[in-house]
C-alpha cells in the first residue's frame, strides 16, 4: 500500500493562498501550550519575544496578551506576513 505524500512546497504555497480564510479556519492553540510556556520559559509581562514562523498571528495574539516588552514576529511567506502586519501593525505592548 502506498501512502500519499505532499511535496513540501505545497504547504508553503497553499497556506498563503488565502490568509484570511486560513486564519479563520485554524484552531487556537490549547491553553496547555500557554501554561507550559509560562512555567518553562517565564512567559509573562516585560519579556522580549522572538516569534519565528508567525503565520497569520494566532500565536502572536496570545503572546501579546502576556504583555511582553517587545515582540518581533518573523514570517517568511510575504502573503501571510502582509496579513499579520495588517492585523498587528498598530499594537503596542504596555
Amino acid at each position: 500500500m502506498t501512502v500519499p505524500t505532499l511535496d513540501r512546497v505545497f504547504g508553503r504555497v497553499a497556506f498563503g493562498a488565502d490568509p484570511s480564510n486560513y486564519h479563520a479556519a485554524r484552531p487556537r492553540y490549547p491553553e496547555e501550550t500557554w501554561q507550559l510556556l509560562r512555567e518553562r520559559s517565564d512567559l509573562g509581562p516585560g519579556i522580549d519575544i522572538l516569534e519565528i514562523g508567525a503565520g497569520t498571528g494566532l500565536a502572536t495574539a496570545e503572546l501579546l496578551a502576556h504583555k511582553p516588552r517587545l515582540l518581533a514576529a518573523v514570517e517568511p511567506d510575504m502573503r501571510l506576513a502582509d496579513f499579520l502586519h495588517g492585523c498587528w501593525v498598530h499594537t503596542r505592548s504596555s
